[in-house]
């Protein structure tokens, strides 16, 4: 996860009188058009902490000026320090795709999937259930049936190692 970044809004326009929702600005931030824009809070004294997070990424902003909760903004952002130039280019890539293009889907892994399996055939032991009952409810009745009435191990094999 990307570290806070403080940001300010260049539009001097108080936000009651941009919330008409018309702006014109290709670079304006709005969190109507923004799928990965998950949480604002606004702290106490008057500041935003925007969340925008997806499948992959996960990044905070802290936005001072006008309030993007209420209409769409133009920010600026601030540094401090002199930060690494790769991860700041890594975190500006993340911001990007995360107003862009957000991925709310995640890409499974075979560990994934397995710790997936492992769980669902540990839970199905407790209960009693047989590997293929344990095959049935991971894969489907028809796709167990199948695979365990064919030749192959595979299924079988894959449902022992994960109970």
């Amino acid at each position: 996860m990307a570290e806070t970044t403080v940001a300010r809004s260049r539009k001097k326009t108080p936000p009651a009188l941009l919330s008409n929702g018309k702006s014109k600005l290709k670079t304006d931030l709005s969190l109507v058009r923004c799928r990965a824009a998950r949480h604002v809070i606004v702290g106490p004294n008057g500041e935003e902490h925007l969340i925008l997070r997806d499948a992959d990424r996960a990044l905070t902003s802290k936005l001072h000026g006008s309030r993007a909760s209420m209409a769409p903004v133009s920010p600026t952002f601030l540094v401090r320090g002199i930060p690494n130039p790769h991860t700041l280019a890594a975190d500006f890539g993340s911001l990007a795709v995360l107003v862009n293009s957000p991925q709310h889907t995640a890409h499974r892994s075979r560990e994934q999937l397995f710790i997936r399996d492992a769980l669902v055939a540990l839970d199905a032991r407790r209960v009693g259930a047989t590997y293929r009952e344990t095959a049935a409810i991971i894969y489907g009745a028809e796709r167990a049936n199948a695979a365990w009435s064919s030749a192959s191990t595979a299924m079988k094999q894959r449902i022992r190692h994960a109970a």
